[in-house]
């Protein structure tokens, strides 16, 4: 297969043009919130612009990571300013949110500066192989091989404090980063901590109880999730697999994960992955907590900054191994979006609810 690389939003991307044309024609186009065309969503999400802006003072560097013949995975790291020669820093490794088919950088970038300089860590972004080209497991395994070259070849180089290692990912990049960390688990690569933003972590889309909340999300919907998967999977691949679908891996094989935040949306289409994660988790003794956006949806990550400096806050705490006042193992916390203003006349309008009801 002829490949090509496609600089859009720049970032590199292995990208196949017959290979999106066939199921740019043979996925039936309907009109939502969304195209059933490959092509059209990858220049809707190139194209979309963030709200926030991001820190100009943190440097970067683009380079490409080798993970087998003839492929080459482009990273952005970030670092925080000031460095001290050869200082070992504490290493964040972050796969956006991509749907497992679009490249995107612009929203990352605005979350990676942020959280380089509030946590004071090395941000490693990994931009995976995408699919339909390069359908499960391959973007999976990118984003791991580029871990395993950071962390076990090369972290001298880097200067990386291979003791304070962090990963994370954002929907389609929880699934990956929830992933890689059972698979760190098992082959001895240190992972200290992982923050899971809204993660898919169940493919099959079966799991009860949340479809209230989740059907109001107005950033994406339940077909658009379907349609990804089946992007994303071989038509070979049953969802449940646990190596594409976290929540179905067997407890015994969780034991031992780091210690995990779980950081969803009151109304997110991928509420239940998050919800039944979390009692997964918690239920094999994994130390989690999980914060709830109040009266939030699914992107809430590209456009409020409380997110970005709760994610910040959460690998200090890790990386510094700060001892709470109280333990917040096993815990749920509610994160606001309103502000004080608001709050105070929310909790005065519940307060007059109470009395109404004595």
């Amino acid at each position: 297969m002829k490949e090509k690389v496609d600089s859009t939003d720049n970032q590199l991307s292995l990208v196949s043009d017959k290979k999106v044309l066939a199921y740019d024609q043979e996925t039936p186009k309907k009109t939502l919130i969304f195209d059933h065309s490959v092509t059209a969503h990858r220049v809707k999400v190139a194209s979309a612009a963030p709200t926030l802006e991001a820190l100009e003072n943190i440097p970067f560097l683009d380079m490409l990571v080798p993970v087998e013949k003839n492929v080459q995975i482009p990273v952005r790291i970030y670092t925080p300013p000031h460095l001290k020669n050869n200082e070992k820093l504490p290493t964040l490794f972050y796969i956006p949110g991509t749907g497992f088919v679009a490249a995107e950088i612009k929203f990352t970038h605005v979350t990676c500066t942020h959280v380089c300089q509030n946590a004071k860590c090395r941000v490693i972004v990994i931009h995976h192989r995408l699919a339909p080209e390069n359908q499960f497991p391959a973007p999976y395994l990118d984003a791991y091989k580029v871990i395993n070259f950071f962390v076990k070849e090369s972290p001298n180089i880097f200067s990386i404090d291979i003791n304070k290692i962090a990963i994370s990912g954002y929907s389609s990049g929880g699934n990956i980063a929830a992933a890689i960390a059972i698979k760190a688990l098992k082959e001895g690569i240190p992972i200290k901590k992982q923050i899971l933003i809204s993660p898919m972590v169940d493919f099959s889309r079966t799991l009860p109880g949340f479809k209230i909340y989740e059907e109001k999300d107005t950033d994406i919907t339940e077909e658009f999730l379907h349609w990804i998967i089946g992007l994303y999977l071989p038509p070979s691949e049953n969802p449940r697999n646990p190596k594409a679908s976290p929540f179905w891996m067997k407890e015994k094989k969780i034991k031992g994960l780091p210690s995990t935040d779980i950081i969803l949306a009151q109304y997110d289409r991928c509420r239940s992955d998050s919800e039944y994660y979390y009692l997964k988790l918690k239920k094999a003794d994994v130390p989690v907590e999980k914060f709830v956006l109040d009266n939030e949806t699914h992107a809430f990550l590209w456009r409020n900054i409380k997110v970005t400096e709760k994610f910040a806050e959460r690998l200090q705490i890790a990386f510094k191994d700060i001892a709470l006042e109280k333990p917040l193992t096993n815990t749920i916390s509610h994160i606001s979006l309103k502000n004080k203003a608001e709050e105070k006349e929310e909790n005065t309008n519940k307060l007059k609810l109470i009395k109404a009801n004595l």
